[in-house]
């Protein structure tokens, strides 16, 4: 399986290569794909920078250059329930989309 993992920030990428160490980087579109392979996997992660443009295009860039089967999104977002508490974890079923 190849998994394409995106952030938006260095720092939500450098905590995700601690736990995921690659053993390949590759240089491509102004930006650094890191890739950990383990067995039958493969896990291609990239920071894409904040946005939606930037999302949208590293993801096409994932799926075009390396035929990722699954992409993850992951990183820091906002929030308009009150209840929720600093640094829950979330889990969303419904979004709304907020410009920088």
């Amino acid at each position: 399986m190849k998994l394409g993992v995106i952030a938006a920030m260095d720092l939500e990428l450098q905590k995700l290569l601690e736990y995921f160490p690659p053993q390949r980087k590759i240089q491509l579109a102004k930006n650094t794909f890191y890739i950990y392979e383990q067995k039958t996997s493969q896990v291609i992660m990239v920071c894409a920078g904040q946005g939606k443009t930037n999302a949208t295009l590293y993801s096409q860039i994932l799926i075009d250059s390396f035929q990722i089967e699954q992409l993850i999104n992951i990183g820091i977002c906002g929030c308009l329930n009150e209840k929720l508490q600093l640094f829950e974890m979330v889990l969303g079923e419904e979004y709304c989309h907020y410009d920088i």
